[in-house]
């Protein structure tokens, strides 16, 4: 049977030239590289999050409960980020590790300073800071990626000491609920950040 119409080494070029749209490789270290288009589009989605999430408690519970100014400041620096980055770098370029290292940075300080305006480590949110060390996982090798969990890790701890009432029940949770959380966060970052590492 002739093999001339098979593609070479039995791959689809075309579907691997298309996936590359989004990843990169990198021969160092095996990590998948990010791009610009990739992170601008994890990051509106986050803060079109933050935004609603802020919002809908505003709207039901009240703009004081939430400090909806100082909240929606943060989120709009990150809007703004987004935009610069955008206009600054254009979608399609891929990031080398220290700019996306400082991307992620600048996310998961950004996700930290909300988190502390809305209950801090007892807010159930907390959990968000899992995304951007994940993200780091798949696309950064070791040294970048320890340093952003190390960040994360040390924004978790901060806000167990943030004494900071929840919206809709006035009164700061205490300190062992606090911490509870912000264990649950450092447990499920490193258990996901693990995993995903494991399968790039």
């Amino acid at each position: 049977m002739s093999l001339e119409g098979a593609p070479a080494g039995g791959l689809d070029r075309a579907g691997l030239a298309a996936m590359q749209g989004a990843w990169s490789t990198t021969g160092e270290d095996n990590s998948a590289r990010l791009t610009v288009r990739l992170l601008s589009t994890l990051r509106w989605a986050g803060l079109a999050g933050q935004a609603l999430g802020v919002t809908a408690l505003a709207l039901w519970l009240g703009p004081e409960t939430v400090h909806l100014s100082a909240c929606l400041a943060a989120i709009t620096a990150g809007f703004a980020g987004n935009l610069l980055t955008l206009n600054m770098l254009g979608g399609a370029r891929g990031l080398t590790h220290g700019e996306a290292s400082g991307h992620i940075a600048f996310d998961i300080l950004e996700t930290v300073l909300v988190l502390a305006l809305t209950g801090g480590g007892g807010n159930p949110f907390i959990l968000a800071l899992i995304a951007p060390v994940a993200l780091a996982a798949a696309t950064l090798p070791p040294r970048p990626l320890v340093g952003l969990a190390t960040l994360a890790s040390l924004g978790m701890i901060g806000l167990a000491f943030t004494v900071a009432p929840l919206p809709g029940i006035g009164a700061a949770p205490p300190l062992s609920y606090r911490a509870a959380g912000a264990a649950a966060g450092k447990a499920g970052g490193g258990l996901v950040g693990g995993g995903v590492r494991g399968t790039v």
